[in-house]
């Protein structure tokens, strides 16, 4: 009899009435037509590709950044959920130990980001300066006069800010130009506040 052996088939010692008969040949083991093995491609998502994206543009600290990910928040819209309301804030700290402030002020850049065209950069920077929501951002909306000298001031600090932000973090910010800006300050209007305070 042949019994497989790792890659060889041996043959087993035949037990008779006069004694053990030692083996008489190994033999090579052919295993019947293998297939070679599939490969499975990783279908990755472009969308939570964008999102992993924006949260470590939001997200400055790469300890909190990494304890989000690791709870599942890996993108604005699950930044705002958690971020968004008191009890979920608290909820999300004590399972990533990450402040609450941290969430709530992650949840307000997430928010800005409802904003058509309001980029994960632009976000980040906004709050920086000083605009935590949709309806502040929305006062720097209109064409008369008073808004565009608005924008202008809001323009200026926001290059400032973003350049202390690359130097302190070493990295470079995204600013709008003075049009995008417009088209986004606009566009605010009418986009409600997402993240309620503590």
């Amino acid at each position: 009899m042949l019994a497989p052996i790792g890659n060889m088939q041996v043959a087993r010692a035949q037990v008779r009435a006069g004694g053990i008969q030692p083996a008489v040949a190994a033999q090579p083991f052919v295993a019947a037509q293998s297939t070679p093995p599939v490969q499975v491609q990783q279908q990755v998502d472009p969308a939570s590709q964008q999102g992993v994206y924006d949260m470590s543009r939001l997200v400055g600290n790469l300890d909190h950044l990494s304890k989000l990910f690791g709870m599942g928040i890996k993108g604005p819209g699950a930044m705002r959920f958690w971020g968004g309301g008191p009890i979920r804030r608290f909820v999300a700290s004590l399972l990533t130990g990450v402040p609450k402030e941290n969430l709530r002020q992650y949840a307000q850049m997430a928010d800005l980001m409802r904003v058509p065209g309001t980029k994960a950069d632009y976000a980040r920077i906004m709050h920086a300066v000083g605009i935590t929501n949709p309806v502040q951002l929305a006062q720097y909306g209109g064409n008369d006069l008073g808004a565009t000298i608005q924008r202008g001031v809001l323009f200026a600090t926001m290059t400032a800010k973003s350049i202390e932000l690359a130097v302190n973090e070493s990295k470079s910010f995204e600013l709008p130009t003075m049009d995008e800006l417009a088209r986004i300050s606009t566009a605010a209007r009418g986009v409600t506040i997402g993240v309620q305070q503590d």
